[in-house]
């Protein structure tokens, strides 16, 4: 809890992807869902914790207040989700038609890679 008494809702790092070969790893080893706005990859951590790592280029979003929002988006509907991410290691990669696109179609995008990821490496690692 904060001092305000509203519940601290933070990212710590054992929620997140820190290294480049842990994304490398997660990319060369995961299972893959993709549509206009996202590429999202998952592989299986054998952890009681989701982790996500995110990648927005300046090619995507010119600008860093852009781009933070589009992080911001990502990280609040994983956080929604972990409770279908539990044990997966996420790396999402924002594609070019996220300009211009509002925040609600940002997260039903989102919310259905969870859904096709979880579904998918679940499947994958039985």
């Amino acid at each position: 809890m904060s001092a305000a008494g509203a519940p601290a809702f933070r990212f710590p790092k054992s929620r997140r992807l820190v290294c480049s070969t842990e994304y490398r790893s997660v990319i060369a080893h995961g299972c893959r869902s993709k549509d206009t706005l996202f590429v999202v990859y998952a592989h299986g951590n054998n952890r009681r914790l989701g982790r996500l790592g995110v990648t927005v280029s300046r090619r995507v979003a010119r600008k860093a207040v852009e781009r933070n929002r589009i992080k911001r988006v990502i990280r609040e509907s994983f956080r929604h989700q972990q409770k279908i991410l539990v044990g997966l290691d996420i790396v999402t990669i924002v594609r070019g038609a996220v300009r211009g696109i509002e925040t609600k179609q940002l997260l039903v995008s989102l919310e259905g890679h969870w859904r096709r990821e979880d579904q998918r490496c679940r499947c994958a690692s039985s």
